[in-house]
């Protein structure tokens, strides 16, 4: 019997389809949500939104399309489940992603008074143009946005101007000379660029002037991070989020 091959970069899973990838991309919150004993209260569209972000933007991220979001809500499906599906679709739509199959479960047998959820995104990528990994020599980083994390800090993933919108990423990754893109997640900024530098085989050389703390949780990826060799003012051109030059990747 032939097994599918699987491999795994950085937080993502890998299929082997000898020219293509599916890659696969998850991701969980638990005492976020709508939920009376939730420790951060987020509306049902708050949260939905949350939950979509991370695995979604690191689908795209390495260079596939998304095709199939998986929710697996653990509160009841009327009203909570089924307004939170609304909105995964309202937002894939809004993104441009009109015809990705949605998939997922709710419980519905214990009453339950705090949120929990995992969702899983799957997206297919060609290998010549699958990214993580495809830092070069000399590239600049660069991090897009501002991280931000809860519970102390109240964040609006829609309306902040200090936060990407996936938008930015969709159009930062259509971009030639952008290669690696990284959505930073609470392990913070400077370990996410360690695992790009990583990937490449590089090292990574950082500005003696950042004014961003590298370490800070950047929670539903707030921000993220690319390498290139473009110039700050070109990236600028296609966000609507700060823009920061961080450093050098180097042998």
């Amino acid at each position: 019997m032939n097994f599918l091959k699987i491999d795994k970069i950085r937080d993502l899973s890998l299929i082997d389809l000898e020219d293509k990838y599916i890659v696969i991309a998850v991701d969980s919150f638990g005492g976020i949500g709508p939920k009376v004993n939730d420790v951060v209260k987020l509306s049902i569209r708050e949260w939905a939104i949350a939950l979509l972000r991370v695995p979604l933007m690191e689908v795209i991220a390495s260079g596939a399309y998304p095709f199939l979001v998986i929710d697996a809500l653990g509160v009841e499906y009327e009203p909570t489940g089924r307004q939170v599906v609304e909105v995964l679709k309202s937002e894939l739509s809004r993104l441009g992603y009109l015809n990705i199959h949605i998939n997922g479960s709710t419980e519905d047998n214990i009453p339950v008074s705090s949120s929990a959820a995992g969702i899983v995104v799957l997206g297919l990528a060609e290998k010549d143009r699958f990214y993580p990994g495809t830092t070069l020599n000399g590239d600049e980083l660069f991090l897009v946005g501002v991280p931000k994390s809860g519970p102390n800090e109240n964040i609006n993933l829609r309306d902040d101007p200090e936060i990407p919108d996936i938008l930015d990423l969709i159009s930062l990754r259509k971009i030639d000379g952008i290669h690696d893109i990284l959505p930073v997640g609470s392990h913070g900024i400077l370990y996410e660029a360690l695992q790009m530098a990583d990937t490449a085989k590089l090292s990574l050389s950082l500005a003696f002037d950042i004014q961003i703390d590298i370490k800070k949780s950047a929670g539903p990826s707030t921000c993220f991070l690319l390498s290139s060799l473009l110039p700050k003012e070109e990236i600028e051109r296609y966000v609507t989020a700060p823009v920061f030059q961080l450093g050098k990747f180097i042998n």
